[in-house]
């Protein structure tokens, strides 16, 4: 296994349990506030990384696009995490809602890295898109 994968599987495994902790606080913390505390942490976390990181040696390298392409991505993540913890603190199921959003985003993700980065397309990806969709209306079904 490439160390990518190591990173695919770790990153999945923080996503994942991102989702519960969401879930988990989502009644308990308002639908603003808690993706405030997401966010705020997250962002000490990573400048306490960034700075150990800049103190041993390693710089940063950031074009005008690479930042603005962050930003709007925070941006994303921000409404994001809002629209999580408003969907559990109204009673959202984790196993059916936040399952509907990771599908629903992973397909976004596929379309996207076909259309706009011209990532390859074969019979495999088109058959699991297919099956995402059929996942999307499992999901809904109560």
């Amino acid at each position: 296994m490439s160390s990518t994968w190591v990173f695919v599987l770790f990153t999945t495994l923080f996503f994942g349990f991102f989702n519960i902790f969401i879930r988990a606080a989502g009644p308990r913390i308002g639908g603003v506030l808690g993706p405030l505390v997401v966010e705020g942490f997250a962002a000490g976390i990573l400048l306490v990384f960034f700075l150990w990181r800049r103190y041993h040696g390693s710089l940063e390298s950031a074009t005008s696009l690479g930042v603005a392409f962050s930003m709007a991505a925070g941006f994303c993540a921000a409404a994001g995490s809002i629209g999580f913890f408003l969907v559990f603190s109204r009673g959202g199921m984790l196993s059916a809602a936040g399952s509907f959003v990771l599908i629903g985003s992973t397909l976004l993700t596929i379309l996207g890295g076909f259309i706009l980065f011209k990532e390859p397309i074969n019979a495999c990806r088109v058959v699991g898109i297919l099956l995402g969709l059929i996942s999307l209306y499992l999901l809904r079904v109560e």
